[in-house]
């Protein structure tokens, strides 16, 4: 399965799953989804890691309250327009970014302990996986 079909199934899991509601090693393990995604599609470890790194702020967040307040929230939907702006200067692929925003979402929308972990199991095996820049 190339890049492509892996971001349009993994996309469509998460959609109608949840992340919580997706098998651990599918995820994470080398043939898993994060390795196919990182490998097939073109994306470069350096626009991973910018990402990664403001989610990483909202999960070192959330495990302080166990929840969504205000801060997190804000920093959640903040990734909508840095995920646009890397799209438009050809960073990042659509479909990789129409990904993440199922992630983003799926996070907003479930905010349990298990989807939010999820989650970042999900960008640590992608960032992981990634090609060097």
């Amino acid at each position: 399965m190339k890049g492509n079909d892996a971001i349009r199934e993994f996309t469509d899991l998460v959609k109608k799953n949840h992340l919580a509601g997706i098998d651990l090693a599918s995820i994470v393990k080398p043939d898993g989804y994060a390795a196919r995604i990182a490998r097939n599609s073109g994306i470069k470890r350096t626009q991973l890691r910018k990402i990664f790194t403001e989610f990483k702020r909202v999960f070192d967040s959330y495990r302080k309250s166990k929840s969504f307040g205000e801060e997190e929230l804000t920093s959640l939907y903040m990734l909508f327009p840095i995920l646009e702006y890397q799209k438009n200067r050809r960073l990042l692929r659509e479909d990789f970014v129409h990904m993440m925003e199922a992630v983003i979402e799926s996070m907003i929308n479930n905010p349990a302990e298990e989807n939010v972990k999820r989650a970042e199991q999900f960008l640590t095996a992608l960032v992981a996986y990634a090609k060097e820049s």
